[in-house]
């Protein structure tokens, strides 16, 4: 478990690798939620993860 997000101006490719992760476990929550027919909790994961998933892709 990481306890503090990189900054992107020192590790730019840190960055991005955890952000992926993150925007990855994020959807596979989402997929557990659709599979359990909590579409309003699979809605906000699917939001979180298009959000770190945007930020990683920002990253220069």
């Amino acid at each position: 478990m990481i306890h503090e997000l990189p900054k992107p101006w020192y590790d730019p490719i840190a960055y991005k690798k955890i952000r992926l992760e993150e925007a990855k476990f994020e959807a596979e929550i989402a997929k557990k939620f659709v599979n359990e027919n909590l579409t309003r909790n699979a809605t906000g994961k699917n939001i979180s993860s298009m959000g770190s998933f945007s930020c990683s892709i920002s990253c220069r």
